[in-house]
């Protein structure tokens, strides 16, 4: 969704990541967690 968004102008995207969806991205995914915080305008 977050690829999606990006290229989408004027879109602001903000990604809330728990620690246990860090967790999950990194063990079910192909993304490093960097790569998939740098996709949103902000991260908390």
């Amino acid at each position: 969704m977050l690829e999606v968004l990006q290229g989408l102008a004027g879109i602001e995207t903000h990604l809330v990541v728990s620690h246990a969806a860090k967790r999950t991205i990194m063990l079910e995914t192909d993304h490093a967690l960097q790569q998939v915080e740098s996709l949103a305008g902000q991260v908390f």
